[in-house]
């Protein structure tokens, strides 16, 4: 408790100095401030002006008298009288002092009156519904005032009755402002306010619910050119009511730069009861270099974090603590900008802007049970060549830290209570510190490309004892509540990195456009190389360290790729139409004749009979310059003018010549070669890291593969596309091998030979043949363009086949046949499309495979309306090619099957409709199996406005209702009627009464099941909901959900099943036993059962949220037989605090265990 103290009065007599330097300056000002006040109007009006009624201008001159008053001037560019030449030179370099110009409008005044004051400056003084406008930057201040008087000189504003002070960021007010006097320089922004109240809307200062406000009222409060706020006896709150339901009354309020704020003599009112006192309290938002963090951790001890940028600054907080998190509103919402004064970083007013991500920032801790911390971190983010550079270099110098009676000590009570050093491995190496490097970056560098990550970790638990709980923002009320004790303290985690990989990839794009087209890509990609490391126990620990020391577990290399590459090179061999290289020449021709064929329009002579008169040529002439500003219309009609008379001249169709020509065929190529490697490390030889070794004897394998698939593609196009011939031909080689095979890890020899086969395997030599032929014969035609019929084949004209043994490896290339081996697809497709536009087409196609493939043939048809689509399908299959090879047809021929060796594919069939937008929709789908002679299935469906409507029936297995066994399967199938399905959701629609003061929601969701197939499974939900709403006052929200899971008794007579399910057969009257509250007997035997049940009860309290929540769901509980419902409800009561949600109360019971603020 003493230590407490004394760190509670080191922290308030750091800070205090800071704070009443601050109020010794605000309460200067203001005292000079007001004894300026009695300067301004000292002489008598030495020319009086009677306005108008009513004078609202914002010129720089209005009239006065029978002349113009002047309503608007710049303070930079004020005009004075020969006589005040003097004065005017001062004012002038005052000015030039200040931070920057401001400029005055007078909106509206009943009267203006000028004077002198007695240093002899000129004083406009306003009065009667006075509205002036003040702006500066981009901020303004608009003053309502009784009287304003403004001297010109010290650019001081003296505002008195019924003053308001509107603050203006653009057009938003941010901040109001009310006093019965206010005076104010224009240009400082200071002043000083008596009996003012300030009320902002959007605050930095708090994280503040948006519907809030922070409203400060003092007797007498001050505001310097600094932007400190000083307030003597003032009073803050949240709550915008005249009498606020809770306030803060203090005798000095500070609202500092920064987003700061402090108070003295501090007492917290819950309606006129006080509940709470502070001496003085100061939150500072000021940030030291080196951002100390101290605190307590149950496993670490007593620790002093720091963090300190040398590059960049540290980001804004946006941690949050949840819920639980009371300090949370007093973060920072934004960065400010800052100077540095000593070792602290002090914000200013202004948003920081351009803070860029770049930083590089030094890192030392210490822990009083774990040990120190050293580190450096930074991001960088350059604009060239490297687009990011992210490191880390921290080291550890901690102790193991052992767990003995619930509690964590660095003393091994098994080695005669002895502190460990921890040490750090790096590939069996041992170092005296632990340790973690980063270093990941990204290169690029035209035609070149590098990404590289290299993570190293000494130990998988580093990050967890030092980065991961890290802090760098000091939560200084949290520590002085908690205070420094092992009590209350967190627990830091211990959960370590499993596994972490070294990669690094590079790519290699040369730019070869002289080599175009024959070689038109060549590069170099995915250049590959990494080390992946997982981690294992350390079986050389024993004892205590074995379950405590960092070094438990250690990494090892489990793979590593020493290199892989992928090599691409295409391009084309032989092109036609031949491309030209005078693009530059025809671009230039193409400007030139462009402009032939504008001024071939301005030569043409127009009739005589539409010329105009020749009176008005003159006057034309001499108004030229205005006659070429025509308007749009004018110029669309000349346009299209131009167009009629004067075709366009371009070189366009010399320059598309090649794309209109009857013939185009390419022959291009590409080369694909990849090389991909990998080692394997045997883990089971490393048992500890100082093990690690890299030898051969340590590798559990080695593995290279090699391929290169080569591709030769020729394609052929006549006229403009109807007929295009495509052809492809690919070379794929490959191989595989493993050089070194572990007989150590491989013990057997069989697993070693399988290994061998399977690189065997792997080899191939493969060749395949791939053709295309589509005729379009309307191309050109914007109906009928995607008709089309096209053939197509797929050859393997070379496939291996390992044949051979691991001592006699033999490989057969089997060449292509006329079968399905050989011959992979082989088909022939029609397409007759028709598309009218506007949701209008049509197509019918055919698709057929040919031999040597299993002959197939498929039929389609789409029909697409505006408000329908249609399709349907069917086809034929062979299914064995071995069966009547003579042709003859078989005696009893089935509908259906015309052919043994043929099967009908099912028919299907689907239809769609809409209607008045939509909002009416019906689908209908069948599907038929010819084969069999039998539907499969038929469903229909509608929806309208929430309610929709579907039935189906499937060819599926009937039940047999039996009175000792239930629903019995029978052995055939039959096309039965399968559901039926009613659901129906109320849009959400809110009824609003007396002046919308008060509103009712009402919901509906519920559907009907309608089991055809076993009828008992049929069901009914019902889910209705409602909603009432006193404007700002109470919310009550209804909802429950009831499900009928026996409504087939209700309608059992309409089957003849010859067993009759007990229960009431009325459905009126079940549902009248549900609701039976005398009768409990009526209701267990109700078939509508209550699944759930809720009411929440919100009752707005202007600052407070008072919520109150009940709800029941039965519970079936199986840990005891027999089996039992629970209907122990839900309830909780609660009270949130509007402007910050974390500041609430709960009360919570639940299973019938009440818990506070769970």
């Amino acid at each position: 408790m003493k230590k407490n103290l004394f760190l509670l009065f080191l922290i308030f007599s750091f800070f205090l100095t800071h704070i009443f330097a601050e109020e010794q300056k605000v309460v200067e000002t203001s005292e000079s401030a007001v004894q300026d006040t009695s300067l301004i109007s000292e002489k008598k009006v030495e020319t009086e002006v009677t306005p108008t009624e009513n004078i609202t201008e914002t010129s720089e001159n209005a009239e006065t008298d029978n002349s113009k008053t002047q309503t608007s001037e710049k303070t930079e560019n004020s005009d004075e009288s020969k006589k005040n030449k003097k004065s005017t030179k001062k004012d002038n370099e005052e000015t030039k002092k200040t931070k920057s110009s401001s400029t005055i409008s007078i909106l509206s005044a009943q009267k203006t009156e000028y004077s002198k004051s007695e240093i002899g400056s000129d004083v406009i003084i306003l009065t009667g519904d006075v509205k002036v406008k003040i702006e500066q930057g981009g901020t303004g201040s608009i003053i309502y005032a009784d009287k304003v008087s403004y001297e010109r000189k010290r650019q001081r504003l003296f505002a008195e009755g019924n003053v308001v002070i509107e603050r203006l960021s653009g057009s938003t007010v941010t901040e109001t402002l009310t006093a019965t006097s206010v005076l104010f320089n224009a240009e400082t922004q200071e002043g000083v306010f008596s009996e003012g109240r300030i009320a902002q809307a959007n605050s930095d200062m708090f994280k503040l619910d948006t519907n809030s406000k922070l409203v400060v009222d003092s007797d007498i409060f001050g505001r310097d050119d600094s932007g400190v706020i000083g307030f003597k006896n003032g009073s803050l709150t949240f709550c915008d009511e005249e009498d606020p339901h809770w306030k803060i009354d203090a005798s000095r309020i500070w609202l500092l730069p920064g987003n700061e704020f402090a108070f003295v003599n501090a007492r917290f009112f819950v309606g006129s009861l006080p509940t709470l006192w502070l001496p003085f309290f100061y939150y500072p938002k000021d940030e030291m270099i080196f951002n100390p963090v101290i605190g307590t951790d149950d496993r670490k001890g007593y620790f002093v974090q720091t963090s300190t940028y040398l590059v960049g600054r540290k980001p804004l907080d946006t941690s949050s603590g949840g819920e639980d998190d009371y300090l949370s509103f007093l973060k920072p919402t934004s960065l400010k900008k800052q100077v540095r004064e000593g070792l602290f970083l002090h914000n200013l007013e202004e948003d920081a802007s351009g803070v860029g991500s770049n930083y590089l920032k030094f890192m030392a801790d210490y822990y009083t049970k774990l040990g120190g911390f050293l580190g450096l971190d930074g991001v960088f983010k350059p604009k060239k060549v490297f687009s990011d550079i992210t490191f880390s270099t921290l080291l550890g110098f901690s102790n193991t830290l052992y767990k003995d009676l619930g509690k964590y000590t660095p003393y091994n009570k098994e080695n005669n209570n002895q502190i460990t050093n921890d040490k750090g491995y790096f590939l069996g190496f041992e170092l005296p510190f632990r340790f973690y490097v980063n270093l990941k970056t990204t290169l690029s560098y035209s035609p070149f490309s590098l990404s590289l990550s290299i993570p190293i970790y000494s130990d998988a638990y580093f990050k967890s004892d030092f980065f991961t709980d890290r802090s760098e923002t000091m939560d200084w009320l949290g520590l002085l509540t908690s205070g420094l004790t092992d009590e209350d303290t967190t627990t830091s985690s211990t959960s370590g990195v499993t596994s972490y990989t070294w990669s690094a990839n590079a790519s290699f794009s040369p730019k070869i456009s002289f080599l175009s087209p024959f070689i038109s890509t060549l590069s170099i990609s995915n250049v590959k190389s990494s080390i992946a490391f997982s981690s294992k126990n350390n079986e050389s620990l024993k004892g205590a360290d074995a379950t405590y020391s960092p070094n438990r577990q250690f990494f090892y290399p489990s793979q590593i790729v020493p290199v892989g590459v992928n090599l691409n090179i295409s391009g084309t061999i032989f092109s036609y139409p031949f491309k030209k290289k005078t693009e530059k020449k025809e671009t230039k021709t193409e400007k030139k004749e462009s402009s032939v064929s504008k001024s071939a329009l301005a030569k043409i002579s127009i009739p005589e009979e539409l010329s105009e008169p020749e009176e008005n040529s003159e006057e034309t002439d001499e108004n030229s310059v205005e006659t070429i500003e025509i308007s749009e219309e004018e110029k669309k009609h000349n346009k299209e003018l131009e167009n009629q008379l004067v075709p366009t001249v371009t070189t366009n169709a010399y320059k598309n010549s090649s794309s209109n020509s009857p013939v185009s065929y390419s022959l291009t190529y590409s080369i694909t070669p990849t090389y991909d490697s990998l080692i394997s490390y045997n883990s089971n030889k490393t048992t500890s890291p100082e093990e690690i070794s890299f030898t051969e004897e340590n590798f559990q394998s080695t593995y290279y593969k090699v391929s290169a698939p080569t591709q030769l593609s020729s394609s052929l196009n006549l006229f403009r596309n109807i007929l295009s011939l495509k052809n492809t031909l690919k070379f794929s080689p490959q191989m595989q091998e493993h050089p070194f095979i572990s007989e150590e890890y491989y013990s057997t020899e069989s697993s070693r030979n399988q290994i061998v086969l399977n690189d065997f395997a792997a080899k191939s030599m493969d060749l395949v043949n791939t053709n295309s032929l589509s005729i379009k014969p309307f191309s050109n035609s914007q109906l009928f363009g995607s008709t089309t019929l096209s053939w197509n084949s797929t050859v393997q004209i070379i496939d291996t086949e390992f044949l051979g043994s691991v001592d006699n490896p033999e490989w057969e290339y089997k060449k292509a046949k006329w079968d399905e081996d050989g011959i992979k697809a082989h088909n022939l497709n029609l397409n007759l499309a028709y598309n009218g536009g506007n949701s209008y087409s049509q197509s019918l196609s055919f698709s057929s495979n040919l031999p040597p493939r299993l002959d197939t043939y498929t039929a389609r048809y789409k029909f697409s309306f505006p408000f329908m689509n249609f399709s349907m399908e069917t086809g034929i299959a062979e299914i064995d090619s071995d069966t009547n090879n003579d042709g003859e047809i078989d005696d009893e021929v089935k509908i259906g099957k015309y052919l043994d060796t043929f099967e009908f594919n099912p028919l299907k069939q689907s239809l769609s409709l809409s209607f008045f937008d939509k909002k009416l929709s019906l689908s209908q789908s069948f599907q038929y199996d010819i084969e069999e002679q039998h539907p499969t299935s038929l469903s229909f469906s509608a929806s309208i406005w929430g309610l929709s409507l579907s039935f189906s029936m499937n060819y599926t297995i009937p039940y047999k209702l039996d009175e000792n066994k239930g629903w019995v399967a029978q052995k055939e199938k039959e096309f039965l009627p399968n559901a039926i399905n009613f659901n129906y959701n109320v849009p959400s629609k809110k009824f609003s009464f007396w002046k919308n003061r008060i509103s009712l929601t009402p919901g509906l969701s519920t559907s009907i099941k309608l089991d055809m197939v076993r009828p008992t499974n049929s069901y009914f939900i019902f889910s209705p909901s409602i909603t009432f709403n006193i404007n700002e006052f109470l919310n009550i929200s209804f909802k429950s959900t009831s499900r009928n899971d026996v409504i087939f008794r209700y309608f059992q007579g309409m089957f003849d099943y010859g067993i009759e399910v007990p229960g009431e057969k009325n459905v009126i009257k079940d549902l009248l036993y549900s609701f039976d509250f005398k009768n409990e007997e009526n209701r267990k035997l109700s078939g509508f059962k209550l699944k759930s049940f809720s009411i929440i009860l919100t009752h707005d309290l202007h600052d407070w949220d008072f919520k109150s929540e009940f709800s029941i769901e039965p519970k079936l509980i199986t840990d005891e037989i027999p089996y039992r419902y629970d209907f122990s409800p839900y309830f909780s009561i609660s009270v949130v605090w509007k402007p910050m949600n974390m500041f609430k109360t709960q009360i919570e019971d639940e299973d019938g265990e009440i818990t506070l603020n769970p």
